[in-house]
């Protein structure tokens, strides 16, 4: 039998469940989120130009229910009115999400049979309600819904939606038909509630909470109410209710608790769920991968771990979980930066990259501490293997989370062989270097700083000695910020031999190679840090010609004496025509 040979009325029963909206846990449902946000993978329309007898028996279906939730759906809805004035009698219920300018004027003139209205009082800055307001006057809701809350993340327009208050205020005395009032939580526009009183209509109220019932009980006395209804109930409502005044008891009415978990109403969309819905179903493997790799990347906090390696940021591992597939995906950005918290992640970080070498190019930051327990250096150097980290752009060696103070950063030396597997499978990546190390049994060769091709930031803490037979001039050429807290004498006077061209800031503790070293580098410095009580200032400026930013700790001692009288420390001879900023301490600070 053909289609069209069915009854109109059958078709009909066919086609509304595809076509009904839910009214509580969709239409009525005053969440901060809206429902209508859901993505469906079909249109209701897309029914309609099956034929004319579907055209014509779809479209009261379809305008039954009206949700505006921009200012192109109420400008084109307006449009459709205009061309085709019988549409807007098959409106019944009207949603409202925002203010949407002066087409919404035109619908709810055109729409004379609303009985359901929902209307948000929270509006954008951009947005105008003008049309809105204008409009109110010229419907007669039976039911009417308000929405609103108050974590409103978005710029809002205050004078708008004051607006439309004083529009319902004004509304209030010509509804004569209205029934029923649904208030979200924390509703106290009192004078709006004060004009529905005064119409004396109203019949049921429906609220989020048993306090807010109890509130609008005395609020509404003049109006005929016969029911009272709570969509959420907390374990201890039905012991306060008995404390209640009998006439508000026989009025109260508790939605179902099985199907009402959440303020609001129902916490369940009867849309179709669509539950084979596979997203990018259609897309090839590597879109799909690089549209997933994209959204991992930012679920796994990587550019806040980038910005601040302590930054806190929720849990990471059980993104990895979700499937092989995610954790194939997102390991990578897992591993990208790595904070070692306690010694005991060290080697569970070495069996990872053991399992995984692949992982090793993909690590850019490692903070934390490593090897110290460890008496055979086994998981330093597997650590350190070049298989295993070869893209590494910064290390902090030594700093570590006290096991039990998660508060507090220990500073603890490694090894002077971790820190030499570290030159050899990983200087030529290294952009910052934080070094606390021990101090090496014999002199070594300053031809290990040739590997730090891409250094730009050295802090260095080791009282090694180097062999200064051989220095290599070109080493280090990236190197622009320099802080030195701890050093042997022939540290600095290695790098006093090395041309340095980038270098442009320095913090260093005083010592005697301090003037040699800055007779040969001073006149690339821009932002000298130095420890002011040993050495002659008047020389800075010498030996410093471009100098912008001068930081100068003293002991605790000159520093209180500087307090009281900075004279004898802050004279002419800290006039330069370069400096634009002092920094004093009381104590050297290397970062």
């Amino acid at each position: 039998m053909a289609i069209n040979s069915l009854p109109e009325e059958l078709i009909s029963e066919i086609l509304s469940p595809v076509l009904h909206v839910p009214d509580e846990n969709l239409f009525a449902d005053i969440e901060e989120i809206s429902r209508f946000a859901e993505y469906l993978p079909e249109s209701p329309s897309e029914y309609l130009p099956v034929c004319k007898t579907w055209m014509r028996v779809a479209t009261p279906l379809l305008y039954d229910v009206v949700v505006i939730r921009s200012k192109a759906q109420a400008h084109a809805l307006k449009q459709a009115l205009l061309k085709n004035k019988d549409l807007g009698l098959f409106i019944k219920r009207l949603r409202v999400e925002g203010g949407y300018g002066a087409p919404m004027r035109t619908i709810l003139q055109s729409s004379p049979h609303i009985s359901d209205l929902v209307i948000s009082l929270n509006v954008f800055s951009s947005d105008s309600a003008s049309g809105l307001c204008a409009g109110l006057p010229l419907v007669n809701p039976k039911r009417l819904i308000f929405q609103e809350f108050r974590d409103f993340q978005l710029p809002k327009n205050p004078l708008t939606e004051q607006g439309v208050k004083e529009a319902m205020l004004q509304s209030a005395s010509k509804w004569n038909r209205l029934f029923v009032l649904k208030l979200p939580c924390f509703f106290d526009h009192f004078e709006m509630l004060q004009a529905f009183n005064e119409i004396r209509t109203l019949h049921t109220l429906s609220v989020a909470s048993l306090s807010t019932a109890s509130r609008l009980f005395s609020i509404f006395k003049d109006c005929p109410l016969q029911c009272i209804e709570v969509t959420y109930r907390v374990p201890d409502d039905l012991e306060r209710v008995g404390n209640k005044d009998p006439t508000f008891r026989a009025l109260l009415r508790f939605a179902d608790p099985d199907s009402s978990d959440i303020p609001g109403g129902v916490a369940h969309s009867s849309r179709p769920l669509y539950l084979d819905f596979i997203p990018m179903e259609a897309a090839t493997p590597e879109i799909k991968e690089i549209i997933w790799k994209r959204v991992l990347y930012f679920a796994l906090s990587v550019p806040e771990l980038e910005e601040d390696l302590y930054n806190d940021i929720p849990p990471r591992l059980p993104i990895l979980l979700v499937s092989k597939y995610f954790n194939r995906l997102a390991l990578r950005y897992y591993y990208t930066h790595i904070c070692l918290k306690d010694h005991n992640h060290v080697p569970k970080l070495v069996a990872v990259l053991e399992r995984n070498p692949w992982l090793g190019c993909h690590i850019r930051r490692v903070l934390g501490y490593f090897g110290e327990y460890d008496n055979d250096g086994r998981y330093e150097y597997c650590f350190m293997n070049g298989s295993l980290t070869t893209g590494l752009e910064e290390l902090l060696f030594g700093d570590a989370y006290e096991p039990g103070d998660k508060s507090y950063i220990c500073r603890r030396h490694i090894s002077w062989r971790a820190f030499e597997i570290a030159m050899e499978t990983c200087g030529s990546t290294l952009q910052k270097l934080t070094t606390r190390l021990c101090t090496a049994s014999l002199p070594v060769s300053p031809a290990i700083f040739s590997r730090f091709t891409a250094l730009r930031s050295l802090i260095w803490e080791c009282g090694t000695e180097f062999d200064l037979d051989e220095i290599p001039s070109a080493a280090l050429p990236c190197l622009t910020e320099l802080s030195v807290a701890e050093s042997d004498s022939s540290f600095l006077v290695a790098l006093t031999r090395m041309k340095l061209p980038s270098l442009r800031t320095l913090a260093l503790c005083y010592h005697e190679s301090f003037p040699d070293f800055l007779r040969s580098h001073g006149t690339k410095l821009v932002d000298v840090t130095c420890w002011c009580d040993s050495f002659p200032l008047e020389h800075i400026f010498e030996l410093c010609p471009s100098i912008k930013i001068l930081g100068l700790y003293l002991p605790h001692s000159s520093f209180s004496r500087m307090r009281v009288d900075p004279g004898p420390f802050i004279s002419e001879n800290l006039i330069s025509s370069t400096l634009e900023k002092i920094v004093l301490g009381p104590s050297f600070l290397v970062a």
